[in-house]
């Protein structure tokens, strides 16, 4: 399956509930279908220094962003789900499995979860808190395990940089808050610093015949 061991892990409790730990995990993708999926990706991004109005160009980045984004996603989903299993077969989270996007389920209390495994990652760093809070709740009592699944390539580097997820700002970054309409554009901000990097790298992609 190819999953190397985690560089970072961090732990954080509060007086009322356990800890919450997270833990950053490498894993492996398909190769073939990740260069399949990314090339409309790279065409836009190539293109990108030929417009001239700055709303297009804006907009054509966004779109090879967000297609780089589901590019590796796709390529990634099998070994996400091979994890699980793992985790299951290992028997680390006894209780049904719930599959859900980052922004969605706003109000569950999944307090019962022993783990939560992102798959995809969103530009906010407070998304992810949250997300992880629907699981780590007043009533819980063992501790939850957050794992971060990134792939060595593709998208993941520059949002995993933007979350913090490599460095000591992990804690301050991540925020163990409910996001706010500064806390958005702050990442909108930086988000926009790291998509220039996801352009460059797209840009300079190239794929044998």
């Amino acid at each position: 399956m190819g999953i190397r061991s985690s560089p970072f892990q961090w732990r954080c409790s509060s007086p009322e509930l356990p800890s919450k730990r997270r833990v950053v995990q490498t894993i492996d993708f398909d190769t073939g279908k990740y260069s399949e999926l990314i090339q409309d990706a790279v065409e836009k991004a190539k293109t990108i220094d030929t417009v001239k109005k700055y709303f297009d160009k804006g907009r054509l980045t966004r779109e090879a962003v967000n297609e780089g984004r589901q590019a590796i996603g796709i390529a990634k989903a099998p070994y996400v789900a091979a994890f699980v299993k793992m985790l299951l077969d290992a028997g680390e989270d006894e209780t049904n499995i719930l599959i859900i996007l980052l922004r969605a389920g706003s109000g569950l209390n999944l307090q019962k979860a022993t783990c939560v495994v992102f798959g995809e990652f969103d530009w906010s760093p407070a998304v992810h808190s949250q997300c992880e809070d629907r699981a780590h709740r007043i009533g819980k009592k063992d501790s939850l395990l957050c794992y971060y699944l990134v792939a060595p390539e593709g998208t993941d580097e520059e949002i995993q940089e933007h979350l913090g997820l490599k460095v000591s700002q992990f804690v301050g970054i991540m925020g163990d808050k409910a996001e706010t309409e500064e806390d958005r554009n702050i990442a909108q901000n930086v988000a926009a610093e790291h998509m220039n990097k996801i352009i460059e790298k797209l840009k300079n992609m190239k794929f044998s015949a």
